[in-house]
């Protein structure tokens, strides 16, 4: 056999778990060399078929394959280089990580004499390390760092939350912890808000979705369902327009299509003011006003703790954040309108019956102009209904991510 056929071969008999013939293309002082974190058990160097025929037995114990993919080989010599992904869940803790991979193999007269991968090893370490807070993630994209959460297990397309302005990923917990039963669920702080980073130069709401599309493109998410509240809505409207083969189901909750209206600039301008140079108690005085605005008062007068627990969570993010956010989703605001037709995927858009920030007649304009799009009017609930009805929202969501289009 030549070396890509051998190496073809180990692939079809590892994988189908036939060990003996998978070690049968193996050399008696085959080096096995699994790069990465050395208090992961399976790596490490070995050399000998007998090891490395422990190794192939340990690794069931170890792993349950979820899905591998190669990708494509390419043949120097007797050199076979493999490149392609997994995604494996961990015996030990239960959870579920995934990396791109590459593989050299060095083959001689038909035998496999050196195994070395490579993957993100980092992953796997944060997988078996019982005392890591798992799902938490951090990356930089296109310079700018996101945190967010991801779930891992599920099945289906992955759902993709966004919050609103001046909130956080704390926003749709109520709809994680439900969902995360049956869907791997990735849940985001946009730029500004929460653990991610603030940039030095001002943003669009352009290029976050720009930023979301290489996230999702290149951890490999696509396509997603995605869930956008107010400022989330409005990125998502962007990146399933630009995007359209990354999103399957579109959620808009309380969004726009359109740019802040001329007559809110000098409120907005003055609240940046606030949030950069208030004191936290003036600042909290202001955010007050803003929920009042925001949340019907019946459910600010029900809710007193729900309503302080959403104060401090804007508190929480970083000031300069929250400015620069105000410019990107209200002052620097485009009019996207013309997108809407151009969006594929399905859409559900939900809208409460009191909001007032982004009305029922916007939220109808954008469902009335996506081919596939589909309103909801939610009675009694305002601009934030994912906090003031959360068994509503996880409702509708789980009602059309079950619809199949027939």
């Amino acid at each position: 056999m030549t070396p890509l056929q051998t190496v073809q071969a180990y692939f079809a008999a590892f994988n189908e778990g036939k060990i003996q013939e998978t070690l049968d293309l193996l050399d008696d002082n085959v080096i096995w060399n699994i790069m990465g974190d050395p208090n992961v058990t399976t790596v490490g160097f070995l050399q000998g078929k007998d090891r490395v025929h422990n190794w192939m037995k340990s690794f069931p114990l170890n792993f349950a394959p979820l899905d591998f993919e190669i990708k494509d080989y390419v043949t120097t010599g007797s050199e076979v280089i493999v490149t392609g992904r997994f995604r494996h869940k961990i015996i030990s803790t239960g959870r579920v990580a995934g990396s791109d991979m590459v593989i050299r193999f060095v083959v001689n007269d038909g035998l496999i004499c050196k195994y070395q991968i490579f993957e993100d090893s980092a992953v796997l370490s944060r997988a078996f390390n019982k005392t890591h807070q798992w799902g938490a993630t951090k990356q930089r994209i296109n310079g700018n760092i996101y945190a967010y959460e991801d779930s891992q297990i599920g099945s289906g397309a992955p759902l993709f939350f966004t919050h609103g302005l001046f909130l956080n990923k704390g926003c749709f917990s109520d709809q994680v912890k439900a969902l995360s039963e049956n869907h791997r669920c990735i849940n985001i702080d946009l730029l500004g808000h929460g653990e991610s980073g603030t940039p030095d130069e001002k943003w669009m709401l352009e290029d976050v979705a720009d930023d979301l599309a290489l996230l999702i493109k290149e951890n490999h998410l696509a396509p997603i369902n995605y869930v956008g509240l107010s400022q989330g809505g409005m990125i998502g409207i962007r990146l399933a327009a630009k995007y359209p083969d990354l999103v399957k189901k579109l959620i808009l909750i309380g969004t726009s299509a359109r740019a802040d209206l001329p007559e809110h600039k000098q409120n907005w301008l003055t609240l940046k003011q606030n949030i950069l140079e208030d004191s936290s108690a003036k600042l909290h005085n202001k955010f007050i006003t803003v929920q009042q605005k925001i949340f019907p008062q019946k459910w600010i007068t029900e809710n007193p703790n729900k309503a302080s627990e959403e104060r401090q969570m804007m508190l929480s993010n970083d000031r300069r954040g929250m400015a620069l956010s105000i410019d990107a989703a209200l002052l620097n605001r485009l009019d996207v309108r013309e997108l809407l037709p151009q969006i594929k995927a399905e859409t559900l858009v939900l809208c409460g019956e009191e909001d007032h920030a982004t009305p029922v007649e916007q939220a109808k304009e954008i469902a009335e102009n996506i081919p596939n799009g589909k309103l909801i009017i939610l009675p009694g609930l305002g601009h934030h209904a994912p906090m003031e009805a959360p068994e509503v929202i996880t409702k509708n969501i789980r009602n059309f991510l079950a619809q199949d289009k027939g």
